[in-house]
């Protein structure tokens, strides 16, 4: 009988273990099942760039419309506007289909924060748009409120240490309490102090990172006023060596204007010098090979080359197109020619089919306000002019500054008994106009209009397809991957989407299809030079020497780093180092430490 029921009960754990491996084996199959069931597939849509209500403290007097930037792929955005910089007190919470938003009721007297995100159809959010410094003011400020000066606000402005810090001096104001911190909510501190003056500078300097400052005044009562609007003024610190080292300058005869690299040369347009060159080789030891001089009072602006060429084309205010023999320095075959003056920047084209051709680009100011453009065929090596493009000419309304070439896939839209498209590989030269912004010339070999048998080639006779302006003065421009990056001087960097469609020229609707402006960027300084590299966009910013902007999102450019320098005219950039132009300092050599 013991027997029989050990065996029962044996039996019976048995089942027990049994029936536990059986529940753990179904777990682990509705666990794996239900990971794959939730595999989610979709990219996040990029960030909202706002537009208005612009960023400002100039107080509004009426209930703002809110408009942002259209995102491809958006389905939906949420727009949120709160009384606090962290979104803690919301004022509006609302998603909407449209890329603008009104609100019904009144705004009280206060300082609003507002951002927006986007849902693309995979129904993913993307991050906010950069709504802790977008803020706008209904009525005005109290009395007692402290105005910021410097540094101003903003995520472009890098500097090497601990700026000095200015604000406005406030009637009756005994003394001023100054917070720095690491954060919007200034819990973070780092600087929390007391002054008598209307600045401060902190010694020694702060770590690199991003900082937000703020200050309030106290009366000779001894109340402490309102604070400034200090959460949303903000500045940057980077000694640069994260991103780019200076390794090294060399002063060359001139005023260093643009440079080129080519085969461990640098060629630069050195203004009253014309042409210099510089053995970089070793960037971090270079040397002046020699210097090109065709007369006293010309002035070189620009310079460009055909790799593996004897010869380099400089862009000249006085001499017009020089075509200077960069081998043969003792005994050289260097000449002027053309048809203009006040040339700004020059380009190429090489083509190598019957024979050897170089097509030269150029763009003028002042008198000369156009676009020309110049064979030159070589004969036993030597470049000779060829035919010139005078009557084909395009003539600008405004200082033609910059300009660069770039071939690009587009469809050309035909008119017949019906609409019809054709894709082509065209080629375009992009020229920045000063004033009148960014223009599209196509240049393509030939183009077939609805008749077969009519052709019109077209670097014989180059076409406007679109334009677009920008908000100050465009002086270079520079594409890639279907999008231009325009310098804009004091406008900054100015990105637009390129269009993909271009009208036959017998079209019965010959508008112009223009680009679309979809980014910019406040440089802070006077914006001269654009030159592209991998994702990443370096300009030449006057003043303010060198800046560097991560544009691997066209749509939403981010500023990383930058370097002083007296005044920075041109620039070339690769992999490894970045050359500028500087007025002052001639070449100095970067250390590129961004790709």
């Amino acid at each position: 009988m013991n027997t029989i029921c050990k065996f029962l009960k044996f039996q019976e754990k048995m089942w027990f273990i049994t029936a536990i491996i059986i529940v753990i084996i179904i777990s682990f199959f509705i666990q794996n099942c239900t990971k794959e069931k939730i595999v989610i597939y979709g990219v996040q849509p990029g960030k909202v760039t706002l537009v208005s209500p612009p960023n400002s403290l100039s107080p509004l007097d009426s209930v703002p419309v809110f408009n942002w930037r259209p995102l491809r792929n958006a389905v939906e955005y949420q727009i949120q506007v709160a009384t606090d910089i962290v979104f803690t007190s919301l004022f509006i919470d609302s998603t909407v289909s449209d890329t603008f938003y009104s609100h019904g009721e009144v705004f009280d007297n206060n300082t609003y924060y507002w951002r927006v995100r986007a849902k693309n159809s995979d129904n993913f959010w993307g991050d906010w748009s950069e709504a802790t410094i977008w803020h706008f003011r209904m009525g005005e400020f109290p009395d007692d409120y402290v105005t910021l000066i410097s540094p101003p606000d903003g995520l472009d402005s890098t500097y090497v240490e601990m700026p000095v810090l200015y604000w406005q001096s406030l009637t009756n104001a005994i003394e001023y309490q100054v917070n720095v911190a690491n954060d919007v909510t200034f819990y973070d501190m780092v600087i929390n102090t007391v002054v008598s003056d209307t600045f401060y500078y902190h010694s020694p300097g702060l770590d690199n990172g991003s900082y937000y400052w703020r200050v309030r005044a106290k009366d000779n009562n001894d109340i402490w006023g309102s604070w400034s609007e200090a959460m949303v003024w903000l500045f940057h610190v980077n000694n640069k060596t994260e991103f780019i080292e200076l390794v090294t300058q060399i002063q060359t005869p001139g005023t260093a204007q643009d440079i080129l690299v080519q085969n461990g040369v640098a060629y630069v347009a050195d203004g009253q010098s014309d042409l210099t060159l510089i053995d970089v080789a070793d960037p971090t030891n270079p040397a002046i090979i020699g210097n090109i001089d065709l007369y006293g009072d010309d002035f070189a602006k620009a310079v460009w080359k055909v790799p593996d060429d004897d010869y380099a084309y400089v862009a000249d205010m006085d001499g017009k197109v020089q075509v200077l023999d960069v081998v043969n320095l003792e005994s050289p075959f260097n000449y002027n020619y053309g048809l203009d003056q006040n040339l700004e920047e020059l380009t190429g084209l090489y083509i190598d089919d019957v024979v050897d051709t170089v097509y030269i680009f150029t763009v003028s100011s002042l008198s000369r306000r156009r676009m020309q453009f110049y064979q030159f065929v070589y004969d036993e090596v030597i470049p000779r002019p060829g035919d010139m493009y005078a009557p084909n000419a395009i003539e600008f309304p405004a200082d033609g500054n910059g300009v660069y070439f770039d071939s690009m896939s587009v469809f050309v839209e035909y008119y017949g008994d019906s609409t019809y498209y054709e894709q082509i590989m065209g080629k375009f030269i992009f020229a920045a106009v000063g004033e009148a912004g960014l223009w599209i010339i196509n240049i393509s070999d030939n183009h077939t209009f609805d008749n077969p048998d009519t052709t019109v080639k077209l670097i014989d006779e180059p076409r406007l397809v679109g334009f677009q302006d920008t908000p100050s003065i465009s002086l270079s421009v520079q594409v890639k991957e279907g999008f231009a990056y325009v310098a804009d001087d004091r406008g900054g960097l100015q990105i637009f989407n390129l269009p993909d469609t271009i009208l036959a020229f017998d079209h019965k609707d010959p508008h112009l299809i223009d680009p679309v402006l979809i980014a910019n960027l406040n440089t802070s300084g006077r914006t001269k030079d654009v030159h592209l590299v991998g994702n990443y966009c370096y300009l030449a910013d006057g003043s303010k020497g060198l800046k560097i902007v991560d544009i691997s999102d066209p749509y939403n450019p981010v500023f990383i780093a930058a370097y002083d320098t007296p005044y920075a005219y041109g620039l070339w950039a690769d992999e490894d180092y970045v050359y500028v132009a500087d007025r002052d300092n001639g070449i100095m050599i970067f250390e590129n430490r961004v790709i």
